[in-house]
């Protein structure tokens, strides 16, 4: 982390705009569901199923909202990942998210 961009004491951005923080935030979701176990944590599919899906309904619904914004270019990425499990190939079928991408 560069020292002039970071508060080297909390790790909290100093200068930078909403932007570059959250697509620092998708560049460390697509990092997370590189590996079966985050990808398993993002779905929900983990426990209870309390909160199954949520957390990638509300990705691909600012996805598809902000789709011209470049901070969220790494969502792609993040629901390629999450493909790579059955549960989520089944829910972006099932919920027609290819359609809603060639869209």
């Amino acid at each position: 982390m560069d020292n002039k961009r970071f508060d080297p004491k909390t790790g909290k951005p100093i200068e930078g705009g909403s932007e570059e923080i959250i697509e620092h935030a998708f560049m460390f979701l697509s990092n997370l569901t590189a590996i079966e176990v985050g990808q398993e944590h993002v779905l929900g599919v983990q426990g209870d199923g309390k909160f199954k899906f949520i957390v990638v309904e509300s990705v691909f619904g600012m996805f598809c909202y902000f789709s011209k914004n470049v901070a969220f270019d790494f969502v792609a990425n993040i629901m390629s990942n999450l493909a790579c499990l059955e549960a989520g190939r089944n829910f972006m079928i099932d919920h027609k998210y290819i359609e809603a991408i060639v869209v």
